[in-house]
């Protein structure tokens, strides 16, 4: 589960929101994130992946027999995600 996965399910409420049946009878509550935590969740799913492309950037680099198969891994990459 990523960090992102892990806030938004730490930080959704379930104690409101409730689910009418026949308008009469609650029969249970929708989860639910606050606008902000909804943007935070967002923020560090940016970081990891931010994270994640710079950790294989550099180990491209670091493998790169010269310039063309740093390129070639390059566009591999971008392919893969």
């Amino acid at each position: 589960m990523s960090k992102a996965e892990k806030f938004i399910e730490d930080y959704t409420r379930k104690g409101s929101n409730e689910l009418l049946y026949d308008e009469k009878e609650i029969v249970g509550y929708e989860p639910w994130l606050t606008p902000d935590q909804a943007r935070e969740a967002v923020k560090i799913a940016r970081e990891e992946t931010l994270q994640d492309v710079k950790s294989k950037l550099l180990h491209m680099l670091n493998t790169s027999i010269d310039n063309e198969h740093f390129f070639e891994q390059l566009d591999e990459y971008i392919e893969e995600i």
